[in-house]
């Protein structure tokens, strides 16, 4: 299974998610963010994991 192979990392999960749409959805109204770009700091790419020892 997928998630047995994620030993050492730390996986997104939802709550750090719902933390980004938290802080966009709080900004006054006079400001407006167009986009948000957010990348796991242990994957390089699809099959490239940083696993901390």
């Amino acid at each position: 299974m997928y998630l047995d192979d994620l030993t050492g990392v730390e996986p997104f999960t939802g709550d750090n998610i719902a933390e980004i749409v938290i802080f966009s959805a709080g900004r006054s109204k006079n400001v407006v963010i167009a986009a948000t770009l957010v990348f796991p700091n242990h994957q390089a790419a699809a099959s490239i994991l940083y696993r901390k020892s």
